[in-house]
């Protein structure tokens, strides 16, 4: 078959249609109650107080101040909902959800355009509804609330946009039969790559898997293609390790020095926590219920290869999906191209630079193909059709109530705060930011309660907020707030308020 075909799995516009109204109505739904959500936590930094986003006019020279960051495309946006909409929160969360539905959207025509290959039709020419099926699963998947109503989390999901937009574009320029057609194309896929790495640099992995997709899909696996295309690479980064060596300035240093400096584990530990924190990902993905997700996590490190002992275990079950990636290279490409997608989307926040160990946002561009995975595993597995149907719209349905719960607690920065605390008890941080919330409401009496619990857990160290936290300035001169300083700061501290 031709790359130009029209065959293969939903080639039907009735269908296109439909999916495509399916992802909107479900957008729309699932996230109505997040409209009237305030500005939360880097909002207030990068939004609210961001005097840079505040340009007065649509000219050239306002639009590069707004952009002139290191993840211009997402700032800019936050400009123009600002010039059109001043802070009116309704506007910042439907371009969110917007962007949303546009990823689904992508998702949706990039699987159908895969699974016409000449090199993988013929596997899935009976699975009509695969792309609007894991679209539509990954749509509603209530881990993704995180990416959708947090404002400022816009930087991942238009990133994440704009990567599956050149992988489709990608796709569409190699199987377009017009030399016209071909330019374009790739000229776009490009204009999307460097979109999406201005949104977030996450979108650092995207020539690989273009490179990886073109040797599954395109070439047929062929090495020879392979070892070309990896001296080219070679090449590529003795350029980027030249221009390092002339201009250090440019390219951030010491980041993975000084970067953990601001946390209470090392880069070893990192590396063999987020082992686990992948399982922790993965459990995420196919069981989000509300009560599971959480703004901020309180997991625990990995020590050793047996400090806990489910480090050996992670480890050897994520090296085991990679190995079984390889393995089934020839036989399932699509299969094994999901495994590599999955794994390698995560690389770049769940390996060594220093950051926190777990946000939900990170699995928002892995998840789409392991979600596809899923449904192909499913339909191979499970060869009653019907029984198919019923699975997938329980699930659907299931993870739309979840998703639409879980975004009841994202309407404001307290009832998701406290949702924090509650799952993690032992952590200091979620129990100080609700103490400050109750003080920028002037309400001593619960900003104490919350503030002795904080300072209670033994991963409390920053007695120097009580003295300069500008959040506690309105309950800093309580009768509540003196006594706290009396009876629960230690003595070695108390000397900060005295001066």
């Amino acid at each position: 078959m031709r790359h130009g075909s029209s065959s293969g799995p939903n080639t039907s516009p009735q269908i296109d249609f439909l999916s495509v109204l399916t992802l909107a109505i479900l957008s729309c739904i699932l996230y109505s109650n997040t409209l009237q959500g305030e500005f939360l936590f880097d909002d207030l930094r990068l939004i609210l107080h961001n005097q840079q986003i505040r340009i007065p006019d649509l000219s050239i020279g306002s639009l590069i101040n707004a952009a002139s960051t290191t993840r211009p495309v997402a700032m800019l946006s936050f400009a123009l909902n600002h010039y059109f909409h001043q802070y009116n929160v309704i506007s910042y969360h439907i371009v969110n959800i917007f962007i949303h539905f546009l990823s689904a959207t992508f998702l949706y025509f990039f699987i159908k355009n895969t699974l016409r290959l000449p090199s993988i039709y013929e596997k899935y020419q009976d699975m009509r509804w695969l792309p609007s099926i894991t679209a539509v699963l990954w749509l509603a998947n209530p881990i993704h609330t995180q990416s959708v109503s947090y404002i400022i989390q816009r930087m991942n999901s238009m990133s994440a946009m704009f990567y599956i937009l050149a992988m489709l574009l990608y796709n569409k320029a190699r199987t377009s039969l017009t030399l016209a057609g071909k330019s374009l194309l790739f000229i776009s896929c490009t204009i999307s790559f460097l979109l999406a790495f201005g949104s977030k640099e996450i979108a650092v992995t995207l020539p690989f898997f273009i490179l990886l997709y073109e040797w599954y899909f395109f070439q047929n696996l062929n090495k020879k293609w392979l070892y070309t295309s990896l001296i080219i690479s070679g090449l590529l980064c003795l350029l980027v390790g030249f221009l390092y060596w002339l201009t250090p300035t440019f390219f951030p240093t010491g980041i993975l020095s000084s970067g953990y400096s601001i946390y209470d584990f090392t880069l070893p530990q990192r590396v063999l926590t987020e082992f686990r924190v992948v399982l922790l990902y993965i459990s995420l993905i196919f069981f989000p219920h509300p009560s599971r997700l959480n703004l901020d996590y309180d997991f625990p490190l990995s020590y050793s290869l047996v400090d806990p002992p489910t480090t050996l275990i992670a480890i050897i079950l994520c090296i085991a999906g990679v190995i079984l990636a390889g393995l089934l290279s020839n036989r399932e490409k699509l299969i094994s191209f999901c495994l590599l997608w999955f794994s390698g989307n995560l690389l770049i926040e769940s390996s060594v630079i220093p950051l926190d160990l777990v946000f939900e946002h990170r699995t928002y561009l892995p998840s789409m193909l392991l979600i596809l995975l899923t449904v192909i595993l499913i339909c191979k597995l499970i060869k009653f059709k019907s029984a198919h149907l019923i699975i997938f719209a329980v699930t659907i349905a299931v993870f739309s109530t979840w998703t639409y719960q879980r975004n009841n607690v994202w309407k404001n920065a307290l009832s998701l705060l406290i949702d924090t605390a509650h799952k993690s008890p032992e952590k200091a941080r979620p129990f100080y930011n609700v103490a400050c919330e109750y003080a920028k409401k002037n309400d001593a009496k619960k900003a104490i309660i919350w503030l002795k619990e904080s300072i209670s857990k033994n991963d409390f160290d920053r007695w120097d907020l009580l003295k300069y936290d500008k959040d506690l300035d309105k309950i800093r001169n309580s009768a509540e707030f003196d006594m706290l300083i009396t009876t629960d700061v230690p003595i070695k501290y108390r000397i900060l308020f005295s001066e």
